[in-house]
């Protein structure tokens, strides 16, 4: 795991190690600020580094956007072509036609409400819908 200093302040180099040989084994879950270990003064403490501060989310909003799309087209056609025409009306392509509301609806409502808030790090939606998206997503 790769570590940053919180600021410039000297640090025992024996105290690095003995603080890094800790986190690799998981004896302190990832977080030394919470375990009792210090070294010199509480800002010297070593913290995980981040996966990256500015990261791009171009391309997973570009994949989402592309399965979102994709998604809803092709079932919206599957559900119009099995309810306007009458001789394909069997027990098959009912289940078919169940089967395609259920995944314009996963399309609907799961995605939108699953990729903006991993981007903005909070659900910003209100708690109605918040408790509306949680239940038609079967959690």
């Amino acid at each position: 795991m790769d570590l940053d200093l919180r600021n410039e302040t000297f640090m025992d180099s024996e105290c690095v190690r003995a603080l890094q040989d800790l986190m690799q084994s998981g004896a302190v879950n990832g977080s030394l600020e919470a375990s009792n270990i210090s070294c010199g003064n509480a800002s010297t403490l070593l913290t995980p580094k981040r996966v990256r501060q500015g990261e791009d989310h171009t391309l997973r909003i570009l994949l989402y956007s592309l399965i979102f799309f994709s998604s809803v087209l092709g079932n919206l056609l599957i559900i119009v072509v099995l309810i306007f025409n009458y001789h394909m009306r069997t027990v098959t392509n009912a289940f078919l036609l169940s089967l395609a509301i259920s995944d314009l609806m996963m399309a609907i409502f799961c995605m939108p409400f699953n990729l903006i808030p991993s981007i903005l790090k909070d659900f910003i939606f209100g708690a109605l819908m918040c408790k509306i998206v949680t239940y038609l997503m079967g959690k």
